[in-house]
């Protein structure tokens, strides 16, 4: 079984969300947890798993602070079964379960379409760390969480100047949407910008926080269609696909897998490195098209993003 958080309303009704290898708690829409609480900060907290299942308790700088056991939480703390969190007003129990898994995917179900939601049509960026669970198991504590949060902070940056939105960060990767109002072909080159940015951002990390790995990269997965957003965030098999995506660029040649939509706005044979794929839920084979970092690279300076700020020199 999965390790949770249990949160518990003013009304006394309650919520359970699983643990991922970062779990963040805010009133952010971004949060894994997300807190409505007026005494809640944008970026609270985090729960890291640490490996050999072990949860960490961290404040991430919050106003009006973060405790345990009805004790402020100053550094990195380690959690037990049934300890109280406590945000603001908001009362959260932590449930451990002993071999926890460190944050599937898989286990999260983004195909449910509520009800009161609105149908758009967008293109999904995910990016994902890529060996995470197992450098998360021997960095300190304090190394993994500094390096994580500027990961974050960054990450965003890098999708709203490229005039994304951040859905929401899971675990160690995130979900990234742009809406659009037709097909346009300038969307390509904006997107795989950002994409490439957020893997020269990640190769930075070893430099800045030292012990992470030199090797450490992203993998990327670009998906487009109709989703149904609700509650600020998007459903559909849309988003789904994305994650597949991703999951295939472990296996396929290179870091970037996109749809076929996508890559065939743009009417260009560098982008077409195409692979018919098998992808879970799916009864036919994707076309979709791989490319490695180092392609993009080319690729986008012979196709430039027509958005980017031009370097002063």
């Amino acid at each position: 079984m999965t390790s949770f958080v249990e949160i518990f309303n003013s009304d006394q009704s309650s919520q359970k969300v699983p643990c991922l290898p970062i779990t963040p708690i805010g009133r952010d829409s971004t949060n894994v947890v997300q807190l409505s609480d007026p005494l809640c900060s944008r970026n609270h907290a985090v729960i890291n798993y640490v490996g050999k299942d072990n949860y960490y308790l961290i404040d991430m700088g919050s106003r009006n602070g973060v405790y345990l056991n009805n004790q402020r939480v100053i550094n990195p703390t380690l959690l037990s079964d049934q300890d109280t969190v406590t945000i603001g007003t908001t009362k959260i129990i932590f449930h451990k379960h002993k071999n926890a898994p460190t944050g599937d995917i898989d286990s999260y179900d983004y195909g449910e379409v509520k009800l009161n939601s609105e149908i758009r049509s967008v293109i999904i960026l995910v990016a994902d760390i890529r060996n995470f669970t197992q450098m998360s198991e021997t960095l300190p504590i304090e190394t993994l969480t500094k390096a994580m949060t500027y990961w974050f902070k960054a990450t965003r940056n890098i999708i709203e100047r490229n005039f994304g939105v951040v859905d929401k960060f899971i675990g160690d990767c995130v979900l990234a949407k742009w809406e659009l109002k037709r097909p346009d072909p300038a969307a390509v080159p904006l997107i795989l910008d950002a994409a490439y940015d957020i893997h020269q951002l990640t190769k930075t990390l070893p430099k800045i926080h030292p012990g992470i790995p030199k090797d450490i990269d992203i993998g990327c997965g670009i998906n487009m269609g109709s989703v149904a957003m609700s509650e600020n965030t998007i459903l559909g098999d849309v988003v789904n696909t994305a994650f597949r995506l991703e999951e295939a660029s472990k296996t396929l040649h290179g870091n970037v897998v996109m749809c076929q939509s996508f890559y065939s706005l743009r009417d260009s044979e560098a982008l077409k490195r195409e692979y018919k794929i098998a992808v879970k839920g799916k009864t036919r084979r994707l076309m979709v098209s791989s490319m490695s970092f180092d392609e993009l690279a080319n690729w986008l300076k012979e196709t430039p993003n027509p958005f980017r700020p031009v370097a002063k020199s």
